[in-house]
């Protein structure tokens, strides 16, 4: 028989004792005296350790040992960096020790001495706070502002540049130079004379807020910013006011305007609305009328202008057009008729807004210099010399050059099919050139007598696949009608709109007052 006692230097107590059951063979009786010997020495070494256990536990439950058990524990801790674990084997003959008498299973487990960790000092880190700038606002720069510090309104001289103008005001040209070079104040460095410049300094005599006024709805700033510059543009939205006018046109649609103040802005917008419909040349009659419903922008409770047309009515001898503006919710806005036909057609009916015909088309005409009988192939309008020539279609031109007899000539092509000519120009508008695109409307040029001519005006041919046709008569094609998914909504609006124009209609000669 073979016992195994198993002791743990780190709990203090003998962890399990186990035998072995060995066949011993007759062969190794002669080794008798040897296992004698080692059971005479093995025996008391058991002995020994199982006393050790004793007194060990019996210390751990000694209630009169008041020193610190941590004090025991850290002397047999050192011990047990020598021997984790005690191993004794103890061989005895079979017949001699019996299974069930093993010592060591007496030797109480629950009283182990326990072992003191030390507890280990993790050294804090110290984390650096990180400074976050703050942003500058227009509140916290007045801070750094004097009490009651006034703002300078500084005007612009003739030549002045920002810098002239700081140092007029006591602010360094250095300032002037790292403001415009910033991307939203380069509109500084094409300041006008007349113009107002507002600065404020802080308590350094610096720049601390600049303000210019780019337009009505512009506003630029500039704030300091620890030792640099912000700049920002502020965008004024107006408060939109729907207004109405109406007139009888009894000389020209520009004296019936001014009759009833109504600004040329609009009614070169219903001019241009009802053009590819209207001759404004030649089709209006004394007695005609106009009817105009519009948006007037205010600011601040005071009128700065007009914005679009919301809707008008041309009547003209007896005959009635009308338009109502429709936006698809996109930012695109066109003109339709109430039954949502496109107003706007292909072509203007004329290249002017305002002139009158001073010779048609003919195909038997005597020329007025050459003195022979020949065709005239367009319509001249006679108007003072620079009235802007407009692009009757959207296209692109094909020609902006000199023409023999004609002058100075733009030739438009629109599509593979139609082609417009403006002859006898005194110039051309910016950019014109050939293979460049133009719209409808677009300034191509303006009236001259350039060529073959006896005095300013203008020279205006149409011609479809090269034949030439009659301007003032000729079928234009129409625009397509407003998509089918925009047109229920379409007709509830114009269906209002059109009640608006009639109520309007039998009201009497008087401009009425802004809806507030």
């Amino acid at each position: 028989m073979k016992w195994v006692l198993t002791f743990s230097g780190k709990t203090g107590k003998v962890c399990s004792l186990r035998n072995q059951e060995r066949r011993l063979n007759d062969d190794n009786n002669m080794h008798g005296s040897i296992v004698g010997i080692r059971k005479f020495v093995q025996i008391p070494i058991l002995a020994l350790l199982v006393v050790c256990t004793f007194f060990l536990q019996a210390d751990q439950l000694d209630p009169e040992n008041t020193e610190p058990r941590s004090a025991h524990s850290a002397n047999f801790t050192g011990s047990a960096n020598l021997l984790d674990i005690a191993t004794v084997e103890i061989s005895a003959p079979a017949s001699t020790a019996p299974e069930s008498a093993a010592p060591a299973s007496t030797a109480p487990e629950s009283a182990a001495p326990e072992i003191a960790v030390p507890e280990i000092a993790v050294p804090e880190i110290a984390v650096p706070e990180i400074a976050v700038p703050e942003i500058a606002t227009p509140e916290k720069v007045a801070d750094d502002f004097l009490d009651n510090q006034p703002w300078i309104e500084a005007k612009i001289r003739k030549g002045d540049t920002l810098s002239h103008l700081f140092r007029r005001h006591g602010l360094a040209s250095k300032e002037a130079y790292l403001i415009v070079q910033l991307e939203q104040a380069k509109r500084l460095e094409k300041i006008m004379p007349g113009e107002t410049i507002r600065l404020k300094k802080n308590r350094e005599g610096k720049l601390g807020l600049l303000q210019y006024r780019i337009s009505l709805l512009n506003l630029l700033h500039v704030q300091a910013d620890q030792g640099s510059y912000q700049a920002h543009v502020e965008i004024r939205v107006p408060e939109i006011r729907i207004n109405n006018a109406k007139a009888i046109i009894y000389d020209s649609l520009l004296g019936a305007a001014s009759d009833i103040n109504l600004s040329y802005d609009i009614i070169f917008k219903v001019i241009h609305l009802f053009g590819w419909q209207i001759d404004f040349t030649q089709d209006l009659r004394v007695g005609d009328q106009f009817l105009v419903i519009y948006e007037e922008l205010y600011l601040d409770g005071e009128k700065i202008g007009e914005g679009e047309i919301v809707a008008a009515e041309l009547i003209v001898s007896g005959k009635s057009f009308q338009a109502i503006r429709f936006s698809n919710g996109k930012g695109f806005s066109r003109y339709f008729t109430p039954d949502g036909s496109n107003v706007s057609g292909t072509f203007l009916r004329s290249p002017l807004k305002f002139g009158h015909i001073t010779s048609s088309f003919s195909h038997n005409r005597l020329h007025p210099i050459k003195k022979v009988w020949r065709a005239h192939k367009g319509v001249d309008y006679g108007a003072p010399a620079g009235t802007p020539v407009m692009a009757t279609g959207d296209g692109m031109i094909a020609i902006a050059r000199r023409n023999n007899g004609y002058g100075k000539t733009v030739i438009i092509r629109h599509g593979g099919v139609y082609d417009t000519l403006y002859a006898h120009l005194s110039g051309y508008g910016k950019n014109i050139s050939p293979g460049r695109r133009v719209n409808q409307g677009d300034i191509i040029g303006y009236v001259g007598s350039t060529g073959l001519a006896t005095g300013p005006h203008l020279h205006y041919e149409f011609r479809i696949n090269g034949v030439h046709h009659n301007p003032a008569t000729v079928e234009i094609p129409k625009s397509t009608s407003i998509e089918e998914k925009y047109r229920d909504g379409f007709l509830r609006l114009a269906k209002y709109w059109v009640a608006e124009l009639e109520y309007l209609n039998r009201l009497p000669l008087a401009k009425s007052e802004p809806n507030q």
